[in-house]
């Protein structure tokens, strides 16, 4: 269960912005190749 999931930076960035969000983080699998 391998799935990527591409998002633009400029998309996620956008998000952050509206949603008064400063900092978000990845962090877990999410970062891993498994």
């Amino acid at each position: 269960m391998g799935v990527r999931i591409f998002i633009p930076k400029d998309r996620i960035a956008d998000f952050c912005r509206r949603h008064h969000i400063r900092r978000l983080s990845v962090f877990g699998s999410a970062l891993r190749e498994d």
